[in-house]
């Protein structure tokens, strides 16, 4: 049997994915080591998958200077966060 979950890939603020940190990446540690320096510059943004109104997995992103030229160029770091697996379901992507 195939379920199909309803899911959204939104962007978030920085508070909606701290929870989400500490359970799967701080466990153990205070909630405020889940705030990273970069999580409130200007052209930080978060996204999240969303099930049942609960952010599931999350990514943030940033520019950040390239240290492999001289030049000052920017790219963007992805930090994917794969923080639940949702095995076996079929997900059905809204827009």
């Amino acid at each position: 049997m195939i379920t199909q979950l309803k899911v959204n890939i939104r962007k978030v603020d920085a508070e909606r994915i701290r929870p989400l940190r500490h359970s799967e990446l701080r466990k153990g540690q205070d909630f405020s080591t889940t705030s990273y320096l970069k999580d409130y510059e200007i052209n930080t943004f978060h996204m999240a998958c969303i099930v049942d109104d609960k952010p599931v997995t999350c990514a943030t992103f940033y520019p950040e200077k390239s240290t492999a030229t001289k030049r000052a160029l920017h790219h963007t770091i992805l930090q994917s966060l794969f923080l639940s697996s949702l095995n076996d379901s079929a997900i059905k992507f809204e827009a």
